[in-house]
Order: structure tokens, then sequence, then C-alpha cells
């Protein structure tokens, strides 16, 4: 959500070519039109929860795909610092970004669900999965969306007491 606004980001991989629905023609009707829905009876439902006086919870956004800013409670703190840690263990190759999610309750326990991760990538960056991401997808913007999240994040008491290096301080520029 911007300004009020719900936006949504698709992937989409070309499989070949079809007789009936061809990839062109997925991209711009299939999906649009269950997105419109989607946004049609979100807005209905939110409409009606506040008439009602319903307390609704939505989405949460730590981040979007070129800003990485800091918040100030436990939460985005814990997000913030599981971006750098991404940082740090890919080896400087890989940031999350666009990171979003929704509380939930999972096996008895509270925690956020995280989904719809974008990621920044260094060309052919190959994971522990063996096997080379090249692009990893819509809004990836390789080195220079590393640079930024290097620029963008602020070391909170968790990437301190996890032992994470300061960014600025120890990889200068090097994305």
């Amino acid at each position: 959500m911007l300004d009020r606004d719900l936006f949504v980001a698709k992937c989409f991989f070309d499989i070949g070519t079809g007789e009936s629905v061809t990839t062109t023609d997925n991209k711009k009707y299939l999906e649009l039109v269950q997105l419109n829905l989607g946004k049609w009876f979100l807005g209905h439902f939110c409409e009606l929860a506040k008439q009602q006086g319903v307390s609704i919870f939505s989405v949460m956004k730590f981040s979007g795909t070129l800003e990485h800013l800091s918040s100030m409670d436990k939460l985005g703190i814990t997000i913030s610092a599981f971006a750098h840690f991404a940082y740090e263990y890919s080896k400087h190759k890989l940031v999350f970004a666009d990171i979003q999610g929704s509380p939930m309750t999972v096996n008895g326990h509270d925690g956020m669900v995280l989904f719809d991760l974008m990621t920044h990538t260094v060309t052919s960056y190959g994971n522990q999965l063996h096997h080379s991401v090249n692009d990893s997808g819509i809004g990836n913007h390789g080195k220079d969306g590393i640079k930024i999240f290097m620029q963008q994040h602020q070391c909170d008491y968790i990437c301190v007491n996890m032992g994470l290096p300061s960014i600025v301080n120890t990889h200068g520029d090097e994305a």
C-alpha cells in the first residue's frame, strides 16, 4: 500500500506458445482481471469493516524495492536485521527488498508471514540449492539495488548483538 493505493507486482514466465491463451493475453487480461477483482472486493471489505467498527489488520510493509528505511519497533528492526544477515550470508551478492508480511498464528505461535519478497542480486549468484540466479525477476536492480541497501541500512541492536558487521564501515562501496 502506498498513499492508500494498493499495488501488486507479479513476475511472468514464458512457458511457450499455445493456441488458446498466449503469454501476452495472460499478462494483459487474465491476471489483470484477477487483480482488479481482488482490489474491488478488498475495497468493499475494508469499507464494511470501517462502517461496522471492526478493526482489521492489513499487510505490513517493511521495505520497498529501493527503500530500506529503519523502523523503531522490534518487529521492523528484526526484519531489517534479517535483510542485513542475508546480505552478509550471501557474501554481499543478494539483498531482500520489498519485504512485507501479515501477522499470523502458526502452530499456536504468533508470528509474521513474509511474502512477495524481491531480491537484488549480483549476476550469476549461485545459492545453496546449487543453481545460478542470473536475474531474480522483476524489480531486480542488481548491483545498484545492493548499493542502495548498503547506503540506507542502519544497524540497530539486533544487528550488533548478532555480530553482523557494520555495512558502511566494513564494506564501503564494494557491491
